[in-house]
């Protein structure tokens, strides 16, 4: 699943895009070019942080959220009988899981992935912490807020990604 099908840029749209997972993939792909927008069934200063950055948050779940989408990315802790997943399901809309768009990105870089019950985001913000000392530009994905990357993600030029997986 390429960003530059036909030399277009894709339209993702993030549900539960106020998770610290789904916001920095959102984060990710947006600074990659691609048009990206989402929903959440709260309100939250992380999803302030988007609409800050312009990316379009809608409050809850709606198929109308589906207009000119291309790819529709879900999280486990959305249900699939959501009206948006099931409308995509019915349409040309692409629906994917969280962690099969995660596997995007390990394709496009040597990647380290961090998976376990207990100290992910620790065990992660430690290695993205020695390849962005050694000057090697990496991009990081991480379920925490981490100083070097100001945030819980990197989008960097470099030929590594450091990346928290769940046990999805």
């Amino acid at each position: 699943m390429s960003g530059m099908a036909f030399g277009k840029k894709r339209h993702l749209h993030f549900m539960g895009i106020g998770g610290v997972s789904m916001s920095g993939l959102a984060r990710w792909y947006r600074a990659d070019g691609e048009h990206v927008s989402g929903c959440d069934s709260g309100d939250s200063g992380l999803l302030d942080e988007l609409r800050g950055e312009g990316i379009k948050i809608f409050k809850g779940h709606s198929p109308e959220h589906l207009n000119d989408v291309d790819v529709l990315v879900g999280t486990m802790a959305v249900a699939d009988s959501e009206p948006e997943w099931v409308a995509a399901e019915a349409s040309d809309v692409h629906a994917i899981k969280r962690i099969e768009l995660l596997g995007e990105l390990f394709e496009r870089r040597v990647s380290i992935g961090v998976t376990g019950t207990h100290g992910k985001s620790t065990t992660t913000g430690m290695a993205a912490a020695i390849f962005i000392g050694c000057r090697t530009d990496p991009s990081v994905q991480i379920g925490a807020h981490l100083p070097e990357t100001q945030g819980n993600v990197r989008f960097g030029e470099g030929a590594h990604l450091v990346a928290e997986v769940d046990e999805s």
